[in-house]
C-alpha cells in the first residue's frame, strides 16, 4: 500500500483532496458514528477555531484512502469528526447568514456581499450546479438520506427550530449530528449578535470564510 503525506487546507481536502479534481469523501461503514456532540468536542473546536481567526490553524491530521475501483471517491479513514463539524459549521453559517440579510435592515449592497458569502460557504459542503446539488460528504447509509436533506440541502435558514424537535425513533447518531449543529447555530447566533457596522460584519465574515477556505 502506498501512503503519501500532504499538507492541505480544509477546501482542498473538501473539493480537491487527490488533486484530481471534484471528489466525493465518504464515510466507511467501520467507522465509529458521530458522537462529539456527546463529548462537547464541538464547542471546544469552535472556541479554538474562532479564537484563532486570522492566524494560521492545524484542524489536525486527516487519513484518506483513494478508491479502488472508482477515482471519484475518496474514503475518510480518520477524522469524520472534525470534518463532519467543519462542514455543519458551513451549514450553519449559511443559515445564520441568511436569517441575518433576512431579518436585518442592511443596505442593498450589503446584502449583495453577504449573499456572495453564503455561495462561498456553499461550494465548500456542496458540488454540482445550482439547482439540486450533491453534498459533498456521505456518511453512514443508515442516517445519509436525512443528514443530507434535512440539515446539508435544506434551504431553509429556519430549521434550527425544527431540528430542534425530536422524532421517535430517530437513530442516535443522527440526534448527535442533529445536536451538533443545533449547538454550532446558537454558538454563531451569539457570536454575530452584537456588531458595530457593517463593514465590520462584512470583514468578520471574510476572516472566517478565509480561515474555513485556505486553513
Amino acid at each position: 500500500m502506498e501512503v503519501d503525506f500532504d499538507k492541505k487546507t480544509l477546501g482542498q481536502l473538501l473539493k480537491n483532496p487527490l488533486d484530481t479534481g471534484d471528489i466525493i469523501i465518504k464515510i466507511p461503514q467501520f467507522q465509529r458514528k458521530f458522537v462529539w456532540e456527546k463529548e462537547d468536542e464541538v464547542l471546544r473546536l469552535l472556541e479554538d477555531f474562532f479564537s484563532n481567526l486570522g492566524e494560521r490553524y492545524f484542524f489536525g491530521p486527516i487519513i484518506i484512502l483513494s478508491g479502488k475501483s472508482d477515482n471519484e471517491i475518496v474514503y475518510i479513514v480518520d477524522g469524520q469528526q472534525r470534518i463532519i463539524t467543519f462542514i455543519l459549521l458551513a451549514r450553519a453559517l449559511m443559515d445564520i447568514l441568511e436569517l441575518k440579510r433576512m431579518e436585518s435592515k442592511f443596505p442593498r449592497a450589503t446584502n449583495i456581499k453577504i449573499g456572495e458569502f453564503i455561495h462561498r460557504f456553499k461550494e465548500l459542503i456542496l458540488r454540482g450546479g445550482v439547482i439540486n446539488p450533491d453534498p459533498r460528504l456521505i456518511i453512514s447509509k443508515r442516517i445519509n438520506d436525512d443528514f443530507q436533506r434535512h440539515i446539508i440541502k435544506d434551504e431553509n435558514p429556519k430549521k434550527y427550530e425544527t431540528l430542534k424537535r425530536s422524532k421517535r425513533g430517530e437513530i442516535t447518531a443522527y440526534k448527535n449530528i442533529k445536536q451538533a449543529y443545533i449547538k454550532i447555530f446558537e454558538y454563531l447566533k451569539d457570536y454575530f449578535k452584537d456588531y458595530q457596522s457593517e463593514e465590520e460584519f462584512i470583514k468578520d465574515i471574510n476572516k472566517i470564510y478565509i480561515s474555513l477556505e485556505n486553513n
